[in-house]
């Protein structure tokens, strides 16, 4: 499929129907949310808390930071509501060499539907694909991943325990 005829998520949108825009890099400095030793456990395989680092996680100053694992990617953006999908808007940073691309888009909140739009190292791949660590995803057949943070208080302290 080329990137001309390539549509964006369900919508069925031509991906280039819009002007571009300016590019802008999701990636705002060192991000504390995957350190130095985030990085260190997920190479060796014992990173045991993943799903506290990769996906989207909103941040309390505002706007929502990202991660995926893509280790064959040229280039990874997120695509979503925040910018009519433009895989050229928010592009994501590689974090050293552990394959690991991440940013935080300002423009992103929770509540928003996303994708990560992947450029492949081989033969021009270009694909859009759903979050592996979304925490909410759009009622099928949509597709996209939405950022989410649950708001449950746990009130299992007594229960949690007792089970000693």
């Amino acid at each position: 499929m080329t990137k001309s005829s390539r549509t964006t998520r369900s919508s069925g949108k031509s991906a280039g129907r819009k002007p571009a825009g300016p590019a802008r890099k999701g990636y705002r400095g060192p991000s504390r949310l995957i350190t130095s030793d985030d990085l260190y456990l997920f190479n060796e395989g014992s990173h045991f808390r993943l799903y506290d680092k990769l996906g989207a996680h909103p941040l309390e100053a505002g706007g929502v930071h990202f991660a995926v694992w893509a280790p064959n990617a040229a280039r990874v953006s997120v695509i979503g509501d925040f910018n009519d999908w433009r895989p050229e808007r928010d592009v994501l940073e590689p974090a050293q060499s552990s394959g690991i691309w991440r940013g935080v888009v300002p423009d992103a909140a929770e509540g928003a539907c996303y994708k990560f739009h992947v450029e492949s190292n081989h033969s021009g791949y270009v694909v859009d694909k759903a979050d592996p660590f979304a925490f909410c995803t759009e009622e099928p057949p949509k597709t996209a991943s939405v950022v989410w943070q649950s708001h449950h208080e746990w009130a299992d302290t007594e229960w949690m325990t007792g089970r000693r």
